[in-house]
């Protein structure tokens, strides 16, 4: 019987550095420049990412 708790999605290294240049950056279009994306596909990241880490990580989801 395995008593531990089912692993969650891993969460990936190069989102964590895409979360980090959105908040370096104030936003999804000038990000997108510094990690070489769109910011459509920036966006889908950023909400993808909340999902798996369960919670919010923008005050405003407007500009996502």
């Amino acid at each position: 019987m395995n008593d531990r708790a089912p692993v969650a999605d891993p969460i990936r290294w190069d989102d964590l550095a895409a979360f980090l240049a959105v908040a370096r950056a104030g936003g999804l279009a000038a990000a997108a420049k510094d990690v070489v994306s769109s910011a459509p596909t920036l966006g889908r990241r950023m909400r993808e990412l909340e999902r798996r880490m369960g919670r919010e990580l923008f005050s405003s989801l407007s500009w996502l």
